[in-house]
């Protein structure tokens, strides 16, 4: 009897600590999401959207991006300028949230950080003024991406290299925030998949810009040096009884490495990785963010070299990877950040779209500060790296994205997705190559060369950034 009692205590012992879990873990750890996201409680999200004032999201110079505009049911949510929308989301009371409206939901809303101002409100149950997020873009450069990529499907992207601010990202094509509420079946229908951001999600052959890789692995290693002698006398490179042609042979049989990366040599580079090797190529890889997410205010994909683990420890695909073919797929923001790490003598900093979050009253809550992200090599050479970058525009593919009165320093790539589909065009470049202020990467889906496509996008966010980003 003693024991069944004894039994039948432990049961609903048990029984209460389960309940008692339960209730703590939805009063208090998913209390927030179940009361904050539309989703879970659209009733109270109206309810205290129609009353209170949900925060700005700005532009670095005060530019509004998302603002909220008293209308007949109160507060509602408007956004100026539809191109900003890879960048700031949406807020919907139906779908919820996306982009720096869902990241900093709780600022927005007077939650978190939005200053004693806003606490006393919630106190009084009077109107809330939630905090205004100020972000690294500068809309003036961002409006100059979007003009440029046009009606092109791809991405653009320009960062500062010395302190890793996000000066435009933009996505095309892109959706109307402003239409979520009314049209988000629509736009999840949609073949062209504005809803996606490809400058952060989406992973591409990089092509050539990748050689810029290759190149800064064989020179930390000693494998070459910019004077280096490649001896190619019959335009294309052998591997495994495959030929690997080279359309881009400088038209001698003996060329320089300096000329092999400003001319885009297919067979220096293919060589080149077979020397260095597995480990050592994936090494330098990692060295500029490849194999993880990196790490930002908005979720990233992961960038890779291979996705059969076996790929790499072939000489084709270790030869075929050096030129940026293969298995190898990256982000634009990947390859915004290997401009930016050889722009910035090899540091890369970690990249950052939100400078501040400010209360109401202008009292500044959060302020991000600069940080490293990774050390991608030498000073030195990277100084390398940006000679032979330099040589690329003023004399070869890269010579689309000049500039007068200003040294650039840029990589065309031109990537082969597939035997019938037209390349995708790719282009990485910086400036001033002495000292950079703005790096720049654009692709251009299925457009054919680097040079003709994508090189314009960057000479104009080239032009704009360079006036509009202090020295």
């Amino acid at each position: 009897m003693t024991r069944s009692l004894r039994s039948l205590v432990n049961v609903v012992l048990v029984g209460y600590a389960v309940v008692l879990a339960g209730v703590t873990y939805w009063q208090l750890v998913a209390a927030p999401a179940l009361t904050t996201n539309p989703q879970f409680n659209g009733y109270r999200a109206a309810a205290e959207m129609s009353r209170n004032i949900r925060g700005r999201i700005l532009d670095r110079n005060g530019q509004p991006l998302a603002v909220s505009e008293r209308g007949k049911d109160g507060y509602e949510r408007r956004y100026p300028y539809a191109g900003a929308a890879p960048i700031v989301g949406y807020w919907s009371l139906r779908y919820g949230s996306a982009g720096l409206e869902g990241k900093y939901d709780q600022q927005l809303r007077g939650q978190q950080n939005a200053g004693i101002d806003a606490v006393w409100q919630r106190l009084l149950h009077e109107p809330v003024v939630g905090a205004d997020v100020v972000t690294t873009i500068d809309l003036r450069l961002q409006k100059a991406a979007d003009e440029a990529l046009g009606n092109a499907a791809g991405a653009a992207i320009a960062i500062d290299p010395r302190n890793g601010e996000v000066l435009a990202l933009a996505s095309h094509p892109y959706y109307d925030p402003n239409q979520v509420e009314t049209s988000y079946q629509k736009l999840r229908d949609d073949p062209r998949d504005p809803l996606y951001n490809r400058a952060l999600d989406g992973l591409y052959v990089p092509g050539s810009t990748f050689k810029v890789v290759t190149y800064t692995a064989g020179l930390a290693d000693g494998v070459v040096t910019p004077d280096t002698v490649y001896e190619d006398p019959d335009n294309g490179i052998v591997v495994d009884h495959y030929r690997i042609p080279d359309p881009n042979h400088p038209g001698m049989p003996k060329y320089d490495y300096r000329t092999a990366l400003a001319v885009s040599s297919n067979s220096a580079f293919a060589d080149l990785a077979m020397k260095l090797g597995r480990d050592r190529l994936q090494e330098q890889a990692k060295r500029f963010g490849f194999e993880a997410p990196i790490p930002f205010d908005l979720p990233t994909h992961a960038s890779h070299l291979w996705q059969d683990p076996n790929f790499l420890w072939t000489r084709l695909g270790l030869a075929t990877t050096g030129m940026g073919q293969g298995q190898i797929l990256a982000s634009p923001i990947q390859m915004a950040l290997v401009a930016a790490g050889v722009a910035n003598g090899g540091q890369i900093m970690r990249p950052r779209l939100v400078r501040e979050v400010r209360a109401a009253d202008g009292a500044v809550m959060e302020r991000a500060q600069p940080e490293p992200f990774q050390n991608a090599t030498s000073a030195e050479v990277a100084r390398m790296v940006t000679d032979a970058m330099v040589l690329g525009v003023r004399q070869s593919w890269a010579k689309t994205a000049a500039l007068p009165n200003v040294q650039v320093a840029g990589k065309t790539g031109t990537a082969e997705t597939d035997a019938d589909a037209i390349p995708h065009a790719w282009f990485i470049a910086f400036a001033p190559a002495d000292k950079p202020r703005i790096a720049v990467a654009v692709i251009e889906e299925h457009a054919g060369g680097g040079s003709t496509h994508a090189g314009p996008v960057v000479k104009r966010m080239l032009e704009v950034g360079l006036q509009v980003v202090a020295p």
